[in-house]
């Protein structure tokens, strides 16, 4: 099983690409990243580089040559599941909190990235890869209603700026989803100009509009984490799970990184014994208590 991960260098992308490697049974997959900066050899994957499990592409997903590159190492046709969790980092230069709340060095990093992953895909006559967008919970009105009332002013004002992001992203899923076998429910109204300039999306994704032909991919999921931390549930135990995972999950909490890593790893790319079908769906996963 051929993968391409975007956003792999630290956080949920790379937890995601140590389980791959570690657990038995993924122990077919070869996985692509996609780095913009060389992997240091104290990192947990360099070994495996010289297995050639691990397949590193030198670049920027901002730059659609760049995810060309990174799509044909991965095996372009033949690839099985693209994992897209770009996001920036507290520590990435420009990063700052405001008055405003949230600001970031690209205020549209996830959407024009991903953008240029789906221009590459629907270049690709005959591809059809799966396709997992990680998002976040609270997007969109009802959404909103649904967090903790402690995290709904921190939402609407502290992340606002991070969260157009993820419309657009979400936007985009959409659209790849549309006119599949299992299309995701129509998306939050749609993104701004500044976030998704249409010209840019009709010359990178003409596909979308062509009504003969159109651009369509049949395995898409958008996931949806609640406020990320860096600690696993403190009640997790064999009969408590860490987290909970629906479409619409009523008050949302934290959850670790590593946990998200692991719904990724289980239910979403099928390698846990509790593997669930979440094609066509935007899925809340959260733990319920707040420890």
């Amino acid at each position: 099983m051929q993968l391409l991960l975007l956003g792999a260098s630290r956080n949920i992308g790379h937890h995601l690409a140590r389980l791959l490697l570690s657990e038995p049974s993924s122990s077919n997959t070869t996985l692509t990243l996609l780095l913009r900066r060389d992997l240091p050899e104290t990192d947990a994957l360099f070994p495996h580089i010289a297995t050639g499990r691990v397949k590193i592409v030198k670049g920027d997903a901002l730059v659609r040559d760049d995810v060309e590159r990174a799509w044909v190492e991965a095996g372009a046709k033949s690839c099985d599941a693209v994992v897209f969790t770009i996001g920036t980092p507290m520590d990435a230069p420009g990063f700052g909190i405001g008055l405003g709340g949230v600001t970031l060095p690209v205020a549209n990093l996830c959407t024009l990235s991903l953008l240029n992953v789906l221009s590459v895909i629907a270049s690709t006559p005959g591809a059809d890869p799966k396709l997992i967008g990680l998002s976040s919970t609270g997007l969109g009105p009802e959404a909103h209603k649904r967090l903790p009332i402690a995290f709904r002013s921190l939402y609407g004002w502290l992340l606002k700026q991070a969260h157009d992001d993820k419309d657009g992203l979400e936007h985009l899923l959409h659209l790849a989803s549309l006119h599949g076998p299992h299309p995701l429910p129509a998306p939050n109204p749609a993104p701004s100009d500044a976030i998704l300039p249409l010209a840019l999306l009709d010359s990178l994704l003409p596909q979308v509009k062509n009504p003969g032909n159109p651009f369509s991919l049949s395995r898409v999921t958008i996931v949806r984490p609640g406020w990320l931390t860096g600690n696993p549930s403190l009640l997790t135990t064999s009969t408590v799970p860490a987290y909970a995972a629906e479409e619409k999950l009523w008050k949302p909490k934290c959850i670790s990184r590593e946990e998200v890593a692991r719904f990724l790893f289980e239910e979403c790319l099928g390698f846990g014994e509790k593997a669930l079908d979440w094609d066509g769906k935007a899925v809340d996963v959260a733990r319920l208590s707040w420890f």
